[in-house]
Formats: C-alpha cells, structure tokens, sequence
C-alpha cells in the first residue's frame, strides 16, 4: 500500500514540521470534495498532554483552523476547568 504524504513526514521522523499540513488535511478534502463538514473533538483536554511534546499546538492548531471555510469544529470535554484553562492562556 502506497503511503501519502502525510504519513511519510511523521514515519520520517517529521511529526513536528507535518503537523500544519495535518491541520489543513480536512480543509483541503472538502475543498477537493466540494463538501463542508463538521469535525467533533471529545475530551479536548486530553491534547494539553501532546502540547507538552509539541510547544505551540494551540497555536497552530488556531492560526490553522481559524481560515477554515469549509470545516467547523465542535470542542467538548468532561473537565470544564482544563478546557477553560487551555482555552484562556
């Protein structure tokens, strides 16, 4: 089987440079599809653990996201007080 793109970046060792194109994954399908769509993150708290790894996820993940126009993003968690903490700094 054939490996994309994406995943030669992260088995090559690139997993902190291919996280943007990553991010920008979903937007180009829909784009390429000519669809919109709705991805739903459960437990979002959980990702405070991979930002430890990869300093400016948030970020990332926002400067990504927010330019999106063909994908919206629904964020829950069932720890309120982390959720309003990652969301805050």
């Amino acid at each position: 089987m054939p490996l994309t793109e994406i995943e030669m970046l992260i088995e090559g060792g690139k997993m902190k440079e291919s996280i943007p194109q990553i991010l920008d994954l979903p937007e180009k399908l829909a784009e390429d599809y000519n669809i919109n769509f709705v991805i739903v993150i459960d437990e979002f708290q959980y990702l405070r653990l991979a930002s430890q790894s990869f300093p400016g996820l948030f970020h990332v993940m926002r400067s990504k996201w927010q330019f999106h126009k063909r994908v919206s993003y629904v964020i829950s968690g069932s720890s309120v007080g982390l959720l309003e903490k990652t969301f805050s700094e």
